[in-house]
């Protein structure tokens, strides 16, 4: 998009060149409206930018109206409590981690638009809160604290998931992420825990 920025730029640039050589009396009128040109072009660069940010950083997924397959929810309510690093290996501050509960859909929202589940599979999404105990703003990866035990005994990560989570501090923030699973399974085994520290086998059994 910059280089097509450019060319025009330099297109008009060009154009009032030549007009400034042709007939000097139209070079102030040519220098406004190429300065309109540009403030045209920061404002709609500005509008999109902003747009984009916003789209970003809406949260990304949610069950979805539109489905015909969603399963009553499953409470959960576990806690986990992980201390957090720095890069650099220093203590960051203490969050908590509440798994709420869990449901099977056939269709998830993400960023606005509905996702259907493959054929012979089903979406298994889990509702979380992380409670920042610390008194700073601390940043967490969900997609690192869980993941799916296929019956093949396969650890699989989420499919969908928001990336760098914020959490303000003194607060707590909802968040939610899905697993893809298969349709007829009733016994769904998850695995929560720190890439390196403890971990724990959650089953959810689904009777629907």
């Amino acid at each position: 998009m910059n280089q097509k920025i450019s060319r025009i730029l330099n297109y008009k640039q060009n154009q009032n060149y030549s007009q400034e050589v042709i007939n000097p009396k139209k070079t102030k009128f040519n220098i406004k409206r190429m300065g309109l040109l540009i403030g045209g072009i920061i404002l709609l660069l500005g509008v999109s930018f902003t747009t984009y940010s916003l789209i970003t950083k809406a949260p990304f997924i949610s069950a979805s109206s539109q489905s015909s397959k969603i399963s009553r929810k499953i409470d959960i309510y576990k806690t986990y409590t992980y201390n957090l690093k720095t890069k650099e290996g220093n203590d960051a501050g203490q969050l908590v981690l509440n798994v709420t509960n869990a449901e099977k859909t056939d269709i998830v929202m993400v960023k606005g638009e509905a996702i259907k589940a493959p054929t012979g599979k089903i979406f298994l999404a889990i509702n979380i809160e992380w409670d920042n105990k610390s008194s700073q703003s601390l940043n967490v990866d969900t997609i690192n604290y869980f993941r799916y035990l296929s019956p093949e005994d396969k650890l699989y990560a989420p499919a969908f998931y928001n990336e760098n989570v914020s959490v303000s501090p003194i607060s707590v923030r909802n968040d939610k992420l899905a697993f893809v699973v298969l349709e007829n399974q009733k016994d769904i085994k998850i695995q929560i825990g720190e890439l390196r520290g403890t971990k724990e086998i959650v089953e959810l059994k689904f009777n629907e």
